[in-house]
C-alpha cells in the first residue's frame, strides 16, 4: 500500500475506532495530493476529505486546498441534485398513497454518519411495494423521466426485478426499488423485514421515512459486497456507521432469515482488509455468525468469477414460487420484448439463434 492509498484509507476510516481529531495529520505534498484526487473522486470521499481538512487533519498547500474546495463543491452539487430529485418524488408518492422508503442517501447521511454532511451520493433510491411498482414508474415518466433500458417483458419488473432505473428530467437517476439484491436473492430475502419498524426523518419542509436501523445495515453490507459499490470505501463506512444503530441479536437474526450471513461476512472481511479496521466491533461479531449451506451457495451464485448470469437465471427459478411465474420468468429471457430486443440490438433472427443455442 502507497503512502497515497494509506491517507485514502485514513480519510475513510477517520473516527470509527475513536481516535480523538487533534492526534492525526496527515500532511500530503502537491505530487501526492495529485495521486489523491482521483482516489477520493471514485471512493466517494471528497466530503471527508473536506470535513478534515476543516478540522485541520488534512494538511494541504493553498493550490491544492482550492483543488480541494472546487472538487467537493462538485459532488456537493450532485448531491444536492440528487435530494431535490427526492424531495420533489417524496410528495407526489405521498398523494398517491402510496409507500415508500428512502433507501441510501438522505436516510444514511441523516441517522447513521457520525457527520452526515460529509456524505455524498450521485442519485435518488427508494424502496416502493412491488404491486405499485408500475405505477411509480408512470408517475415519474409523466413527470418528466425517461427509462434508458426498456422492461424486459410487461410485467417482469413487479414480479422479478431487483429495481427500475430512470432519468430523471433534472438529471440524477432515480432507483426505484422493490427488492435489495439481484436475483437469485431477491427471491429468499422476506420483504416484509423491508418494511417493519420504519424510522421517520426530515429534510427542508419534507418529511420522509427509512427502514428500520437493521435493515438499513443490512442494505449497506449488501450494497458493498454484491451491489453497485463493491469494495467502495465510503459504503464501508456505511457498514461500520449503520451497525453502530443496530440491536445486535435483531442484526443477527434478519441476517439468518434474509440467508445473508455470508454477504455480511463478507463486509466484515473488506472492512478489516480495506478499511483498514480488523479490530471493529462489527468485524469481530460478523466472524462470530453461524453461516448455513444454503447461504454459502446463494452468495457464491453472485460472484461473477464462479456463476454466470445463465446459471443465476436457472438458480433463480428454484426459489420463484409458483410454476406460473417461473415459467414467465424463464418466458421473459427467452422472449424480450421488441423493444428490449431492439435497445441490446438483437434482432428477431438473433433471438431464435439464441434459443436454439440455449
Amino acid at each position: 500500500m502507497t503512502g497515497v492509498d494509506r491517507m485514502v484509507v485514513a480519510i475513510a476510516a477517520f473516527g470509527l475506532d475513536d481516535t480523538p481529531v487533534g492526534s492525526v495529520s496527515m500532511s500530503p505534498t502537491r505530487d501526492e495530493w495529485l495521486a489523491m484526487r482521483a482516489h477520493l473522486v471514485a471512493q466517494r470521499l471528497t466530503g471527508m476529505a473536506a470535513l478534515l481538512h476543516g478540522k485541520g487533519v488534512l494538511r494541504l498547500d493553498d493550490e491544492s486546498t482550492q483543488d480541494l474546495a472546487e472538487l467537493d463543491a462538485r459532488w456537493s452539487g450532485h448531491t444536492l441534485a440528487a435530494e431535490d430529485v427526492l424531495l420533489a418524488l417524496a410528495p407526489s408518492l405521498q398523494a398517491a398513497g402510496i409507500p415508500f422508503r428512502v433507501l441510501k442517501g438522505s436516510a444514511l447521511a441523516e441517522l447513521t454518519w457520525q457527520w452526515g454532511e460529509a456524505r455524498r451520493w450521485v442519485d435518488a433510491d427508494v424502496l416502493v411495494p412491488s404491486d405499485r411498482l408500475d405505477e411509480v414508474v408512470a408517475l415519474c415518466l409523466a413527470d418528466g423521466a425517461t427509462r434508458p433500458v426498456p422492461e424486459l417483458r410487461p410485467g417482469f419488473d413487479r414480479r422479478f426485478a431487483k429495481s427500475v432505473t430512470l432519468r430523471s428530467a433534472a438529471g440524477p437517476e432515480i432507483d426505484l426499488h422493490r427488492a435489495l439484491t439481484p436475483e437469485p436473492f431477491l427471491f429468499v430475502m422476506p420483504v416484509d423485514d423491508l418494511w417493519s419498524a420504519p424510522r421517520a426523518f426530515r429534510v427542508d419542509d419534507t418529511d420522509l421515512v427509512t427502514m428500520s436501523a437493521e435493515a438499513t445495515w443490512l442494505h449497506a453490507c449488501l450494497h458493498a459486497t454484491v451491489g453497485g459499490s463493491v469494495g467502495r470505501l465510503a459504503s464501508l463506512r456505511d457498514v461500520v456507521e449503520s451497525f453502530g444503530h443496530c440491536d445486535r441479536a435483531a442484526a443477527a437474526e434478519l441476517a439468518t432469515r434474509s440467508k445473508a450471513t455470508a454477504f455480511v461476512q463478507e463486509a466484515g472481511r473488506a472492512v478489516a482488509i480495506r478499511l483498514g479496521l480488523p479490530g471493529d466491533a462489527f468485524v469481530t461479531w460478523s466472524r462470530a455468525l453461524d453461516l448455513t449451506t444454503a447461504e454459502v451457495q446463494i452468495a457464491a451464485l453472485q460472484n461473477p468469477a464462479v456463476a454466470s448470469q445463465r446459471s443465476r437465471a436457472i438458480a433463480s427459478l428454484r426459489h420463484i414460487p409458483g410454476v406460473v411465474d417461473k415459467a414467465r420468468y424463464a418466458a421473459a429471457f427467452a422472449w424480450p420484448s421488441a423493444e428490449n430486443r431492439a435497445f441490446r440490438g438483437r434482432s428477431l433472427g438473433d433471438q431464435l439463434r439464441r434459443i436454439r443455442h440455449r
